[in-house]
């Protein structure tokens, strides 16, 4: 068969056809490590289909993301990169609704160290108002605009 948006070919040796894939009831599916594999042939099979399957979900999720540059939205932040000496700017690390733990990306919010309000107002456990720029993989770099 020739490769399509949803038959993909890995290398000479599999295929993954997407439109086979279903939801399978969670007692009837196993969690299989790749790297515990002992036949070095499938190992490399599952990795290679590992790969393929990464690269289109990432790219699926940045086309996404990209739909929500922007926009202002309320993100609750969660950690405070500690700062370089060099730098002026101060990064945190936050999530907004859309955005799971432990599944989804994050938002990158950048602010001015200068910028007292912003330094007062990015703590963890509020929310902030932010800008969202640019993607980055699963995350967003966003800018602080407001409390």
């Amino acid at each position: 068969m020739k490769e399509s948006i949803d038959f993909l070919k890995i290398r000479n040796y599999a295929v993954i056809n997407l439109n086979n894939m279903f939801p399978v009831p969670k007692g009837l599916c196993y969690y299989v490590d790749i790297n515990s594999q002992s036949n070095p042939k499938y190992k490399s099979l599952l990795l290679a289909e590992y790969r393929v399957i990464k690269s289109i979900q990432e790219k699926i999720t940045e086309e996404r993301l990209s739909l929500r540059l922007g926009e202002v939205y309320d993100v609750l932040v969660e950690e405070i990169v500690a700062p370089s000496e060099q730098s002026d700017s101060g990064l945190a690390i936050g999530r907004t609704w859309f955005e799971a733990p432990e599944v989804d990306g994050n938002i990158v919010i950048r602010y001015e160290l200068d910028d007292k309000r912003a330094v007062n107002s990015i703590v963890p456990g509020k929310f902030v108002r932010v800008k969202a720029l640019s993607v980055s993989g699963v995350d967003i770099d966003g800018i602080f605009v407001g409390e």
